[in-house]
């Protein structure tokens, strides 16, 4: 698959993601803010009894940090809070299947992981 289609149906992914929300009364909340882009991704949970019962992500940037935000709220969903800690940088891309990313597009996707692991640290 090209580049350009996944991109496309990334996108779409992302705009149609029931992900892409913010919870009322969250249990933890979590941003960050990539400084020298001004990509953004926050975070809201609610945890029962150690599960990731409900996520919500909203964030502005580029395609690649919404993706991987969207992507990763889907992941950790109904996990154990305890699994947060093993998300990687190289999960989110493989969930991302686009191929090999560089240095500085990998700093999109370590945004995200920065962002979910602040949440139960």
């Amino acid at each position: 698959m090209s580049f350009s289609k996944r991109a496309q149906e990334l996108k779409e992914h992302v705009r149609a993601s029931a992900y892409r929300c913010a919870l009322h009364n969250p249990t933890a909340r979590s941003s960050a803010l990539h400084p020298s882009c001004g990509d953004e991704v926050v975070f809201s949970v609610r945890v029962h009894e150690g599960v990731i019962v409900e996520i919500g992500v909203l964030g502005e940037g580029c395609l690649l940090s919404q993706a991987a935000a969207v992507l990763a709220a889907q992941y950790v969903h109904n996990k154990l809070v305890t699994e947060v800690a093993g998300l990687s940088d190289d999960l989110l891309i493989s969930l991302l299947n686009i191929g090999h990313v560089g240095p500085t597009r990998r700093q999109c996707i370590s945004l995200v992981t920065q962002a979910l692991k602040q949440l139960f640290s």
